[in-house]
This record gives structure tokens, sequence and C-alpha cells, in this order.
């Protein structure tokens, strides 16, 4: 199993950085993903590797290219989107938090432990 370091700089370069990484395994792979992270393992091309599932555990199940704020407008009542917080960066680039789980705040431990798994598959042979 792997553990994806997950940079959460943005959508489409997390799923390229995940992408690189899957790359570089051989054998059929199985791509996990929480929260966020869901989004991310649907952005990776399926021709990356030799992806034989994607597993979704309390995760954002998007469609290719649609943000977890995106989807989580479309269901009636949800907030997520409201909640996110924009702090620019020296470089002039922005990162984004869900308010309140940013470095530096009382909770951002919570938001430093969204790291992603990658694991090759190894089928089992033979009878229990």
């Amino acid at each position: 199993m792997i553990a994806f370091a997950n940079p959460l700089r943005s959508l489409a370069g997390d799923a390229a950085h995940l992408t690189e990484l899957i790359k570089t395994i051989d054998g059929p792979i199985v791509l996990a993903g929480h929260s966020y992270g869901g989004a991310v393992i649907t952005n990776v091309p399926a021709a990356a590797g030799d992806i034989v599932g994607l597993v979704f555990v309390a995760a954002f199940a998007t469609n290719a290219g649609e943000s977890p704020g995106e989807a989580s407008s479309l269901v009636p009542g949800g907030t997520l989107a409201e909640t996110i917080e924009t702090v620019p960066l020296p470089d002039g680039g922005v990162d984004q938090y869900i308010a309140g789980l940013r470095p530096g705040s009382s909770t951002g431990a919570m938001g430093q432990s969204a790291r992603h798994t990658v694991t090759k598959y190894q089928p089992t042979t033979g009878s229990a």
C-alpha cells in the first residue's frame, strides 16, 4: 500500500501528481479516496495505469473536472461552497480551505490529515 501525499493545491494539479505516481506502479491498482480525495481519484485518467477499481470512503464521487464545491451545490441545502475560505499565497496563487480547517487555526490539524491511499491490487487465490 502507498499513501499518496496529496499536495492539496488544486483538483487538476492534485490529480496530475497522483497520475504521475500511478505511472510508476506495475500491476493492478485500487485507488481509495476520502472526502476531497474522491474527486482527486475521479480525475486520474484510466490510461495512467492498471486501475482496477475506485473506492470512495465518505468521499465526493464527482464527474471528471467537477469540484466538490460544485457537486455539493447540486444538493438542496448543501453549504460546502459557502464555507470555502480563499487565502492568497506569496507567489500570487491562492489556497482554499474549509473555514476553520486551515493551518494555524484551532482545528487546522484536521485538514492536515487529508491524505489518500494507492493500493497495488493483489488478488487472492484458493478457497477459504
